[in-house]
């Protein structure tokens, strides 16, 4: 059994916490240059009875540190 799982993590989550590690990891200016680029942002959309609803947009930003 992979560690993650065993740990009761998603694949999504572990990579997503290597990323950040690998990503603290470097110097500058290559660490200012990952940190640019790690803003994701999704759309999500609530259906109820059939409706689609009003579309909200998540943000999630980089911690810098």
């Amino acid at each position: 059994m992979s560690t993650w799982r065993h740990v009761g993590m998603t694949y999504l989550k572990y990579a997503d916490l290597c990323a950040t590690h690998v990503t603290n990891c470097l110097k500058e200016p290559r660490k200012s240059k990952a940190l640019s680029s790690t803003a994701m942002h999704v759309r999500v959309t609530a259906w109820e009875g059939g409706k689609k609803g009003k579309p909200e947009i998540v943000e999630k930003v980089a911690a810098t540190g």
